[in-house]
């Protein structure tokens, strides 16, 4: 049944984020989580025959696969052409440490969750899951230096989230969802235009006048 590859799915999701944590290339963490949304997609389609509102869910999937899936790895693709960015990411804690902490904070994740979602988790091993998620992506946050970079583990840490309330609740209520939904997309251009803002500005003002 598609429920049994409920287990596997959670796997795939906190390996992409560690994935993300340990890649080099930009365009390959922005393609990764592009991934990691279809795959939590597939989650909220496995846990909607368990809801109350199924339709909120399926819903969800949608609008993951459309918006985080899609639209947002696009818009941050696009804003690394716009500004030719390098595709080589800039370390703040190097890969080895970045792992290391993940291994642990992983390992916290998942035993806090068997402590305090024994008893209310509706989705076994979303809660887990989704807290190890959360924390990969703020790893990716505080330990990378480009904007983009940072954009990326904050939509980890949103899918983190997500995957929390699916695990707490079967989903949030829908028009919280949409809100989210919109907000990210929103959020993400409005980063990528400062981003653009501010490179334009830097080129416009490194550049030298040619001599007379």
């Amino acid at each position: 049944m598609i429920a049994q590859l409920l287990p596997h799915a959670l796997i795939v999701i906190v390996a992409i984020g560690a994935y993300v944590l340990a890649a080099r290339q930009l365009d390959r963490t922005i393609r990764a989580f592009a991934a990691q949304s279809y795959v939590l997609a597939f989650v909220a389609v496995i846990a909607a025959p368990q809801s109350e509102h199924p339709r909120h869910l399926w819903v969800l999937a949608g609008l993951t696969v459309a918006i985080k899936g899609v639209a947002v790895p696009l818009a941050l693709l696009g804003a690394v052409e716009r500004l030719r960015i390098g595709h080589e990411i800039e370390f703040i804690v190097n890969i080895p440490s970045s792992l290391l902490m993940a291994a642990i904070g992983c390992l916290g994740a998942f035993g806090v969750a068997d402590q305090l979602g024994g008893e209310v988790e509706a989705l076994h091993g979303a809660l887990g899951a989704g807290l190890a998620t959360v924390l990969l992506g703020l790893l990716v946050m505080l330990g990378r230096r480009k904007v983009i970079t940072q954009i990326v583990g904050l939509l980890i840490m949103e899918n983190g989230v997500i995957l929390c309330a699916l695990g707490l609740t079967l989903g949030m209520p829908l028009i919280v969802e949409i809100g989210v939904a919109l907000d990210v997309l929103v959020a993400v251009q409005i980063l990528a235009l400062f981003a653009y803002r501010i490179g334009s500005g830097l080129d416009g003002g490194g550049r030298e006048e040619p001599p007379p």
